[in-house]
């Protein structure tokens, strides 16, 4: 798929936010939609982490029946397109469209040349014969497939480009980022195809990545510190926020930095007079992104801990105690 079309699709002008959702059950699978659609991700990708895809299938149209309009993903653990498609062109036929299909391993040899490439070209007709219409992401010099050499990455990305909608590749294990030149070379490589990166991704370095990639698919970067199958609100609407601050050429938000709580100067100093140094936090929290922002880094500190009460005292306690608990 064309990089233009791809985020025409999206209406979006960096990458693509695409949390992915280790699915547990349909409760969990469902609430972590909820907090992705809250956050204003572009959709979501489901997989069956730890149990076989058949037992997953009711489970995607459970959150297909809760959710009608969103955009789908999906990935069958170890599943190549060649099993998967047919059974989504079946799950399509029951009423149950699901919108994108991610394999970890898109069989891409780079050692081969474009049209010798008999494990994708097979993959390529089991689509074509399912009738299947979704986006297929493939993954392409991925992790825990075989090594290819990083002078070999910009022709994995060339070859990949023929076979699949957006070429998708990681870093060298879970949670670890991908190199920049790495990301580079698949950039040139897949020319104007789109390009999709997984691993490793966080609020920290994603901006590093939004002019190169068209989507990030998420995990571990917005999950809540040591939970595998839980999405951290702030942690999503963090990496969210550096995504738009990347795309528009803007650097991203670090917690540790000062400069980066703009919202201070909205504060309007002294309005009591000389004899009082006082600030005026009413415009501040009378603008929604400002506000937003101010309670996402008072909450960063405690982001790891399980709170049950929020004690918020006096008249600014009773504000920022109530959307901190919130």
């Amino acid at each position: 798929m064309d990089r233009s079309e791809f985020h025409r699709l999206f209406k979006c002008v960096g990458p693509a936010v695409l949390p992915v959702i280790h699915v547990q059950d349909s409760a969990q699978a469902l609430a972590n939609v909820r907090i992705a659609v809250r956050e204003g991700a572009q959709g979501v990708f489901l997989i069956n982490h730890d149990f076989p895809y058949p037992a997953f299938l009711p489970i995607i149209q459970d959150v297909r029946r809760a959710f009608p309009t969103l955009w789908l993903g999906v990935n069958f653990l170890a599943v190549t397109g060649q099993e998967a498609f047919p059974v989504l062109a079946r799950l399509a036929g029951e009423g149950c469209p699901v919108d994108a299909y991610w394999a970890d391993d898109a069989c891409i040899d780079e050692r081969r040349g474009v049209t010798d490439q008999p494990a994708a070209a097979a993959i390529a007709h089991a689509r074509r014969d399912s009738g299947w219409r979704g986006l297929y992401f493939g993954g392409t010099a991925f992790k825990k497939q075989r090594p290819v050499k990083p002078q070999d990455y910009a022709a994995a990305a060339r070859i990949a480009a023929q076979y699949m909608d957006v070429v998708t590749t990681s870093g060298v294990a879970t949670g670890e980022s991908a190199a920049h030149g790495k990301i580079e070379a698949f950039r040139q490589g897949c020319g104007d195809v789109a390009l999709g990166l997984a691993s490793g991704v966080t609020p920290e370095n994603v901006a590093s990545y939004a002019s190169v990639a068209d989507a990030i698919l998420v995990a571990t970067g917005i999950n809540r510190p040591g939970d595998f199958y839980t999405i951290d609100p702030l942690r999503l609407r963090r990496l969210l926020a550096n995504v738009r601050r990347g795309a528009a050429g803007e650097t991203a938000l670090d917690n540790n930095d000062r400069a980066a709580r703009w919202y201070l100067s909205r504060m309007a100093p002294n309005v009591k007079g000389e004899t009082f140094a006082w600030l005026d936090p009413s415009a501040m929290y009378l603008n929604a992104r400002s506000f937003h922002s101010l309670v996402d880094d008072l909450a960063v500190p405690f982001a790891a801990d399980v709170i049950e009460v929020v004690a918020g005292l006096d008249a600014m306690g009773f504000i920022l105690g109530t959307a901190i608990a919130t």
